[in-house]
């Protein structure tokens, strides 16, 4: 995955006091994570489950499509030790791919709040969801990378 410093730096910022489970969507432009939307729900729930503000968060996708950006995933956080999706995750990207025909690919990275973002490619393939890890590249402004 890569993305712009500056959306890099927004994500690390929202999360350096965020508890676990707090998310937001990431969009798109030229296969570039260009844009991210923290969702301000407020997690009422004891389980550690991230419930997006569905509502709030399609609004911002549509007012990305006026700026040719795409949806492209959802960031959420996980406490430290847990770096990988859990099932609870996965069949909520399941659901998401089978609600929405035409999404074939994103990405659904997690942060541990003060430490790393661990990056997950999900898509389909012949009617079934595959998970993949993938790298995080930082580029910089006038497109320099850091992996």
């Amino acid at each position: 995955m890569i993305i712009t410093e500056n959306v890099y730096n927004a994500i690390m910022k929202s999360y350096s006091a965020a508890p676990p489970e707090n998310g937001g969507i990431l969009g798109e432009k030229n296969g570039i994570i260009c844009a991210y939307v923290h969702d301000q729900k407020v997690q009422t729930r004891e389980a550690a489950i991230y419930e997006p503000d569905i509502e709030f968060l399609n609004e911002q996708i549509e007012k990305w499509a006026e700026q040719s950006i795409m949806f492209a995933g959802i960031i959420h956080s996980h406490m430290v030790g847990q770096e990988s999706l859990s099932v609870a995750d996965i069949e909520y990207a399941e659901k998401m791919f089978w609600a929405n025909p035409g999404l074939r690919k994103m990405f659904f990275p997690l942060i541990i709040p003060g430490h790393d973002i661990f990056v997950y490619e999900i898509r389909t393939e012949k009617d079934k969801v595959i998970v993949e890890t993938d790298s995080l590249v930082v580029q910089k402004e006038g497109g320099e990378n850091n992996g």
